[in-house]
């Protein structure tokens, strides 16, 4: 059995403090300074390097320009994760989890393969459905056929699509 802890970012001053909340962890910082001074977490189970999320909400395009410009150069690697990506995020709520039923992966983008199992499980605000305590819906990179991005819904572990302003988490592959 996978234990997933909280974590918490507060900002003071363009500092980021970071807290671990329960559980049993071998790091007791879970979080890492990259070379061009961002902070990030590494995923245990992908070896995914996720920024902490925006405090602001974003367009997709606005999106695509705050993860390119996370570090201190646009070559640090950081861009906006596709929704295969996201999904690996996603815990409590099998139908959605990576190789869930949910439809909806990078290989199938169209609004037909949006299906019933991609609405979730039910609602909490309590941040159960992510692995880092998530309870907004974060924007991915892919966009349906009628360009809308999908997203993951953490309030309820559901993949879906929105046009409205998201936060961010920008990923880092390994």
């Amino acid at each position: 059995m996978k234990i997933y802890n909280v974590f918490l970012i507060i900002m003071l001053s363009n500092v980021f403090v970071s807290c671990l909340i329960g559980g049993n962890v071998s790091d007791p910082d879970p979080w890492n300074n990259g070379d061009s001074g961002e902070v990030f977490w590494t995923d245990p189970d992908t070896g995914y390097k996720w920024s902490g999320i925006s405090s602001d909400k974003f367009e997709q395009e606005e999106a695509r320009l705050y993860c390119l410009n996370l570090g201190k150069d646009e070559t640090s690697g950081w861009r906006l994760p596709t929704i295969d990506e996201l999904r690996t995020l996603i815990i409590n709520c099998p139908s959605t989890e990576t190789d869930g039923e949910c439809g909806v992966t990078d290989n199938c983008m169209e609004s037909e393969c949006y299906n019933s199992f991609c609405e979730g499980c039910k609602f909490s605000e309590e941040g159960i459905y992510s692995k880092m305590g998530d309870n907004d819906a974060l924007l991915s990179d892919l966009n349906t056929e009628i360009n809308s991005p999908w997203t993951v819904a953490f309030q309820f572990g559901g993949v879906g699509t929105d046009r409205a302003k998201n936060f961010v988490r920008c990923i880092k592959r390994k």
